[in-house]
């Protein structure tokens, strides 16, 4: 029996159907599949996984999976975890969970190989793990346990990360998990402990992407290499930084985009127009379905382009406005504002810690190597012989005030030096509790002068306390560990932070 006819019987064992060649998914390593692996778990080389856990399957949909078909799934008991371009999700299933009436192309379980970035070699020693968002932290820190490696606790890491020792081999040995959705070199800035800030990862209106990602789909131009033309539309802007200031920071960053690919941005007439960009400030839940937490938590996020984002979402960039911002120093607005609009762009997130990029933030001047290559994996380059700046774009509707002279520049501060921050009760790093709160309190000095404490905890909810030099917070706990990280900020964003697991049992 010849291979092709073999893939019909498979394929119509799972409830699925084909009609000409498997597409691929654009995944950052080699693009396997191997459907046989769902005919049940008696055959050989189904990934290792915990007990009760549930299975991530990778769905390819013939186009972008529509709403019937999310809620099809989910009727089914699936949860969607990933999305995964072009038309692919990312599930968490039950056992025997049926895949037929879906219209799709192909269903797989991730391979090792899908899981090991190539930024990693011989010489690793040390990596973050990427786990499947919906993978509990208790079953995260048994699986590095299990494989004999150290963790190196980070605050500011994202909620399904984790930090880890070893070697390339033991890399390997993770990514055989069902649990473990990728592995990536870490950066010296997250191996020195020093504060970090993250970036969640580029969205769709199903959900987010991962870190396996490389781009999602074909950016604005189509599927060959064109040029684009793009609008943009300010809303709501950071408080306390003049409004010029702040979209002059922001369109700074999209030149530098365009300073290296034919993309070209011009101010659009309304929000919700075509092909436009809404970048705006906001707190809370601000109208999708991912609402900011306070300070010390995500910065911004971003929506893909068409298709797989429908207009007029597709494109916009939102920036959290409870965060402390400034130009050149604090939150530098054109260092985020440089990462969200690669993703606004197409590109996912880069393995590479030198790169914009990278999933964690650094103040940069401008892109890296591996920034222009991959933005020009997607759109025709800019005329080589020359890398000048595109002519910037000119600002839109400045947000409505009194007419005023604009504030100088911020420059960079010259403090460098940390608050001194001082957890007093409760007096241990680890402390069991019953109830569903706990008062943290504590004290906080600087040189110059502490302007905010903050609580965060590591499922993603934060806080600030009451208080500065003599501070209080109370903390609500879930059953389970709790690790709660308590931060100073000063006036020149210069951050100190302590750590204390709270181990809450059920009254």
């Amino acid at each position: 029996m010849n291979g092709r006819w073999k893939w019909i019987i498979v394929l119509t064992s799972l409830g699925l159907s084909y009609s000409g060649p498997e597409t691929q998914l654009h995944l950052k390593t080699r693009p396997t599949t191997n459907l046989l692996q769902l005919l049940g778990e008696h055959q050989a080389g189904l990934p290792k996984r915990r007990p009760n856990s549930r299975r991530h399957i990778l769905l390819q949909f013939r186009t972008v999976p529509q709403d019937a078909q999310v809620l099809e799934l989910q009727s089914r008991g699936a949860e969607i975890v990933g999305y995964v371009p072009d038309g692919g999700l990312l599930i968490a299933a039950p056992d025997g969970m049926r895949l037929d009436g879906l219209e799709l192309v192909a269903a797989s379980t991730l391979r090792p190989g899908n899981k090991i970035s190539a930024e990693l070699d011989r010489d690793t020693s040390a990596f973050l793990v990427e786990f499947h968002p919906d993978v509990a932290a208790a079953d995260q820190h048994e699986i590095v346990r299990e494989n004999g490696l150290t963790e190196q606790y980070h605050p500011d890491l994202l909620q399904h990360h984790l930090l880890v020792h070893g070697t390339l081999e033991s890399a390997a040995r993770m990514a055989e998990w069902d649990e473990v959705a990728y592995v990536f070199p870490a950066s010296p800035a997250l191996l020195s402990s020093a504060p970090v800030y993250s970036c969640p990862g580029p969205l769709t209106t199903v959900a987010p992407t991962g870190q396996y990602v490389a781009t999602l789909g074909d950016g604005w131009d189509g599927a060959e290499l064109g040029s684009a033309n793009l609008g943009y539309y300010f809303g709501q802007l950071a408080e306390g930084i003049p409004a010029a200031q702040v979209q002059s920071e922001i369109l700074r960053a999209l030149a530098q985009w365009s300073q290296y690919v034919q993309v070209n941005f011009q101010p659009a007439a309304s929000s919700v127009a075509t092909r436009t960009l809404y970048i705006f400030f906001a707190s809370g839940a601000h109208g999708d379905a991912y609402p900011f937490g306070g300070p010390g938590g995500v910065l911004a996020h971003t929506f893909y382009p068409v298709p797989q984002n429908p207009e007029p979402i597709a494109g916009d960039m939102h920036f959290n406005a409870a965060e402390t911002w400034g130009i050149g120093q604090n939150t530098d607005i054109f260092s985020v504002a440089l990462h969200e609009a690669g993703h606004a762009l197409g590109l996912g997130h880069s393995d590479n810690p030198a790169n914009v990029m990278y999933p964690y933030y650094n103040q940069v001047t401008g892109l890296s190597t591996g920034d222009i290559s991959a933005i020009r994996g997607l759109y025709t380059a800019r005329n080589a012989t020359s890398l000048t700046p595109a002519p910037q774009p000119e600002t839109n509707n400045p947000a409505p005030a009194p007419p005023q002279t604009p504030a100088p520049p911020k420059t960079p501060s010259t403090d460098t030096v940390p608050p001194s921050l001082t957890v007093t009760s409760p007096a241990s790093t680890s402390v069991l509790a019953y109830s569903a709160t706990m008062v943290f309190s504590g004290t906080a000095t600087d040189n110059v002068g502490v302007v905010k404490v903050t609580w965060s905890d590591a499922f993603g909810d934060t806080g600030v306390a009451t208080g500065t030099a003599s501070w209080t917070a109370n903390v609500p706990l879930l059953v389970g560990t709790n690790t709660i990280t308590i931060r100073a900020y000063d006036a020149a964003g210069n951050t100190a932070w302590r750590s204390v697991v709270v181990t809450r049992k059920s009254p």
